[in-house]
This record gives C-alpha cells, structure tokens and sequence, in this order.
C-alpha cells in the first residue's frame, strides 16, 4: 500500500493532474470573490452567491417568480443576483430606468430581437438587434401607423358580421367561452386586412394561413420551458414554433410575389399593398433581403396582433363583467351617442371610457412581462458604475404593481388615466415595453380592433361572469374565458 502510494505521488502525469486542479481551485476561488464583490463595487445589494454557481440553486429550486419576489421583498427596488457567473441587475425603479432607457439609451440595447411578449425566433436573430430595429423603422416611414384608420371600415364590417353570428336569444343569457369567439374575430380580421377575404377565391390561402397562426401557439404551448428560462433560453430557439414562423414567412413571400408582381397594387386595400409598393429607401440591400425582411414584419405583425388583440378582448370582457358600473357608464356613453345619430370611428374613439378600460387592462395585463437589456459600454447610471456586459433586468408586471407610483396598485379603476388625475411617473408604465415605436402597426391595429370590437359588443349585449374559474393560458394565448352574454 505504501509502495503504491510513493509511486502514485512520484507519478509525473499525477503532479501535472494535481497542479492543474489546484489552479483550477484558485482561479474558482479568485472568480467567487469577483462575484461576490462585483455589486458590492456599485453599491447594488444582493444576495450572497454560491461557488461557481452564483444563486443559480435557489433561483432553480424556488422557481424565477418567488426568487424574484424574495429578492425584491428583502433588497428592495434595485439589487443584483448571479446566475452561474452571469451578473444580472434588477432595476424596478423609473428615475433609474429613465437614466437607463433616456439619458444612456446609446450604452444599453436589448439582447435580442423579438415579437410582442413571443420567444425570439432564428429569422429574426438573424437579421440582428440592429438591422431588425431598422426593418421596423422602415415599414413605419413607409405606412405610418396614424394611417391604420383607413382600415377601419374593413375592421367594423367584419366585427359586425361575426357578432350577429352568436344570434343568441332575446331576454335569455347564455354562458360561452368567449375566447373562442375572440380568437375567430381576430383572425378574420387579420385576413381581411392583409387582402385575404376567406368568403372568395383566397379561401385555401387563408385557411392555410389560419392554421399556420394555430400550430405557432400551439407549439408555443407544447414547449417546457426551465425554471431558468433565461439561462436556457437559446434551447427554444430550435422548437418546432421557430418551424411554423419560417412557413408562415414563406406564404407570406408567395402572397407578395403572386398578388405584387410590379405592375400596380391590387383592388382591395390591403396591408401588404402600403408596406410593399411604398418609395425605396436604401435600408435594406437588395430586393430579394427586401422581400425576406417585408415578410418577416408581416410575420411579426400577424402573430404579435393575433396574440395582443385576443388576449386583451379577454382581458376587457372579463374586467367589464365583474365592474357592471363601468360597463354601465360606457354604455350610457354609446347610448348618447346614438341618440344623435351619429356613427363613425371617430365616435368610437370619442367614447373615453373604452380608451381608459383599454390602458387599465394593459396596466393589470401587460403584454411584456420583462424587459432584458445588456450595457453594451461602461457608464454610471445616477451614479452607479454599470459595467459593460451587465445584464439588466426590468421587470413590467412589477412596475405596474408598485404603490410608489400607483394609487391602490391592485383596484381595477379608470380614473387613475383621466388626464386631469393623471400622475404617472415615466418609465413605470410599459406594457408593450420601452421600443413600443418598433411595433406601431401592431398597438394600433390593437387599439383599433379593440375598441371598435368592445362598442359593438356592448351595443348588443350586456356581460355578466358567474364563475371563480380562472381562465387558462395556452401558448401566451388566453382561453376557457366563461362570460354570459344577454341581449339588451
């Protein structure tokens, strides 16, 4: 045995393998007390970080939420936590996210190209944050969203086609999954803003289409995502949704060069009309990255409008049905204005009550949860040093919470938004996140649909909710929403 010993330690292999363990001990050792004194350095508290792992265990064993929670419970507004050797900085405060988001805006930038509250998929990546950012930029010189009105008379047409389709019965109320109804409106309404009318000969391309938007959030239900989805989060951007997006940006490609061959645009007034045959610029390359990138926002466009559009006419319709006062007051102001025999849309936008329920449900509802940037150069943020490479977290759902900047944060009230009440500090209030004008066709088609669906509705039915049941959440899409339906 002892022999054996003296050999095993005369071994050269064994002392180079000893040596190097031993410096792999020391580096590990030199990076921890990094970690530790990293925000210590900024002045940032935080808690305390394992070896090698950082808070990577307790942020694995409690779960992101009640990790965050914690932390922000016991550090308060700002603190710092490690995920491995990765540095993230929790920022909840707006003075600081203003310096951030404002004051700075040229040393952070979001780490990565995405939808509307969707994962990022490998077409957008590969645009890059930069060139997306511009792709944006150029389909809202080319169609500004203040133009969106024009839609207006293909979105009534349809709404009110569908909600004669519930026919339900005089003096009877019925309970429905209202959900269901919403996420067929919205898809037709889609389609007939994108040129694609389902009742003539572009049926199949519509249905084709139709069941490409289904199969992208199904898919997206279908995916496990990790309690540590932002460390695994480059796992996703393989899932079958990433599949669907690149099909539905090719029948997109289809659709432009069948309907837009350079010969003038088509009959009907359609989205890809404004954003395809609009002036050059020299933003994109070539015409065939030109086409690709056209496609991709209409892509973007389809499925980020899809998913805001449904979720908030749940939202609202659920909001409405446990507040019968303030679906009485909206509908005393539809009530008057019907009285004088006026119709249009700027009537609806004239109806403030709809506009105040629209920004409460986005304040309880926020379409972003997160909003995850990189400091991309060193600088002080109000005077703490921000070293480049830091991740910064800012969390939406809890900057709508907050009683700092929200009177009685959790109350459904409407007059927090009346302009002469109206005391909101900026940057606490993001609910489409802080590059909202990168998605201005998607908050206005939003708005648009939202408010002309919710007049309608209201004209012909009064909503009332019998059930606790919560309704679920299915690929970030909201469904089993149970609401009764009576008509006036």
């Amino acid at each position: 045995m002892t022999s054996w010993l003296i050999w095993l330690i005369a071994n050269p292999c064994v002392q180079v393998l000893v040596a190097l363990l031993a410096l792999l001990a020391v580096y590990a050792y030199v990076r921890f007390a990094q970690v530790c004194h990293q925000f210590a350095e900024m002045g940032i508290r935080s808690p305390r970080p394992k070896l090698l792992f950082g808070n990577l265990l307790q942020y694995w064993r409690e779960g992101e939420i009640a990790f965050i929670n914690g932390c922000f419970e016991e550090f308060g507004p700002m603190f710092g936590y490690h995920l491995g050797s990765r540095p993230y900085f929790f920022v909840a405060d707006a003075w600081t996210l203003r310096a951030i988001m404002v004051d700075k805006s040229n040393h952070f930038a979001e780490k990565e190209p995405s939808l509307i509250g969707l994962p990022p998929d490998p077409i957008l990546l590969s645009f890059g944050r930069r060139q997306w950012n511009s792709i944006c930029l150029t389909m809202q010189f080319r169609f500004p969203s203040g133009k969106m009105d024009i839609f207006y008379p293909v979105v009534e047409k349809k709404v009110l086609s569908l909600i004669e389709i519930l026919a339900l019965p005089a003096n009877t109320s019925e309970e429905i999954d209202i959900s269901q109804f919403f996420r067929t409106l919205v898809m037709e309404t889609l389609l007939a803003v994108l040129g694609i009318n389902t009742d003539n000969q572009h049926t199949l391309t519509g249905n084709k289409l139709s069941n490409a938007v289904t199969s992208y959030f199904d898919h997206l239900s279908q995916t496990k995502h990790s309690k540590t989805s932002c460390v695994l989060s480059h796992l996703r951007r393989s899932s079958k949704h990433a599949v669907v997006f690149e099909s539905l940006c090719a029948m997109i490609i289809k659709m432009m060069k069948v309907n837009h061959p350079g010969k003038g645009k088509s009959k009907d007034l359609n989205l890809l009309d404004m954003l395809v045959d609009q002036s050059r610029d020299t933003c994109i390359s070539n015409s065939e990255k030109e086409v690709e990138a056209t496609a991709c926002y209409v892509t973007a466009f389809l499925l980020s409008s899809y998913k805001a559009i449904t979720n908030t006419l749940c939202q609202a319709s659920l909001l409405l049905a446990r507040n019968s006062k303030v679906q009485n007051q909206i509908l005393k102001s539809i009530s008057d204005r019907q009285q004088q025999g006026r119709f249009s849309h700027e009537l609806i936008h004239e109806v403030e009550c709809i506009s105040l329920l629209l920004w409460e449900c986005f304040r309880l509802y926020p379409h972003i949860h997160r909003i995850n940037l990189v400091c991309t150069r060193s600088c002080r943020v109000n005077g703490i040093p921000v070293p480049e490479g830091m991740n910064i977290h800012v969390p939406v759902d809890t900057l709508h919470q907050m009683p700092e900047y929200w009177d009685r944060p959790q109350a459904f009230s409407l007059e927090r938004f009346e302009a002469s009440k109206r005391r909101i500090p900026g940057y606490c209030y993001m609910p489409f996140g802080h590059q909202f004008h990168l998605h201005f066709h998607t908050l206005a088609f939003t708005m648009m649909v939202a408010k002309v669906t919710l007049f309608r509705l209201l004209q012909q039915y009064k909503i009332r909710s019998d059930t606790t049941k919560k309704p679920e959440t299915t690929g970030h899409i909201w469904t089993c929403v149970h609401l009764r339906l009576k008509r006036r």
